[in-house]
């Protein structure tokens, strides 16, 4: 009997900020070999979704002298969708004596959710600044000399004070992440940037914030160092498709950098609490 392959998802609906984990089985005569593509996903799905193997194949014995190889997978949605495309590439499969075969993975199709609507730069709020403290008010009238006296020369020494910060350079806050993403987002559409300084700048913005955000030392780690703790875990895809871009040497294209930038975007604005849906 021929090998078979077969693909269950955990879900068939999510949000733009959540994973999603497959399940990849093959079942044929032991011993069972299966080997995965280069690339996972099939170019068209590779767009829109980020994929990251969950620990190492099982292979377990069945009767009759078969197996199951099972592989778990987590799927980032880079795009929302009614029916985001989610197919496979072909699995090369060594069943029994049998000579090496080409096995394909039924295709599926999820539903990714985004909270955001038409989102545009001028929608984000830059930080406030900071504000100068009132002048002291007069003494009031009637008291003792001594204390107009006192009074005032305190009242002196605020104006001191005042005078003497206002001539230093007003502190500069700097711009929240999601500032940032946003003005990368008008140097990406002004053709500004290329691909890989986009992606730099991109995994720079997240770090800064998991940083910021959660205490972690995100700027001085490696994406696999980590860990996947919730809320860590959601900015892994984002993180995985930097590295991707930065290391392997190639250049993405516009509308997969707009998808990256729309999932990072959903998650700053979750995580900011400026969204009023979740997703399970």
């Amino acid at each position: 009997m021929n090998p078979t392959a077969a693909v269950t998802l955990d879900r068939d609906s999510l949000g733009l900020a959540d994973t999603l984990t497959a399940t990849l089985r093959v079942e044929g005569q032991a011993p069972l070999v299966v080997t995965l593509s280069k690339e996972i996903l099939q170019s068209e799905s590779a767009a829109v979704w980020g994929v990251k193997p969950l620990g190492a194949a099982v292979v377990s014995p069945l009767a009759d002298g078969r197996s199951a190889w099972t592989l778990k997978l987590r799927l980032d949605p880079f795009v929302p969708g009614e029916a985001v495309p989610l197919a496979f590439a072909p699995l090369t499969v060594k069943a029994g004596t049998n000579p090496e075969t080409s096995v394909d993975v039924p295709a599926k199709s999820v539903k990714v959710q985004t909270a955001i609507r038409d989102p545009k730069a001028s929608d984000a709020r830059g930080p406030t600044g900071y504000l100068d403290p009132p002048p002291g008010s007069p003494p009031p009238s009637g008291v003792p000399p001594y204390l107009a006296f006192l009074v005032g020369s305190v009242v002196i020494l605020i104006a001191a004070v005042v005078v003497r910060l206002r001539r230093r350079p007003a502190a500069v806050t700097p711009p929240t992440p999601a500032v940032r993403l946003e003005t990368l987002a008008g140097r990406w559409a002004a053709n500004a940037v290329g691909g890989r300084e986009f992606a730099e700048e991109l995994a720079a913005i997240v770090r800064t914030h998991l940083e910021s955000r959660f205490a972690v030392p995100a700027t001085r780690r490696a994406t696999g160092e980590l860990g996947d703790a919730a809320p860590l875990d959601r900015f892994k895809g984002v993180l995985d498709w930097c590295d991707g871009v930065k290391f392997g040497g190639r250049e993405p294209a516009a509308e997969e950098c707009g998808d990256v930038m729309n999932r990072t975007r959903e998650l700053l604005a979750i995580q900011a609490g400026t969204s009023s849906s979740s997703f399970s």
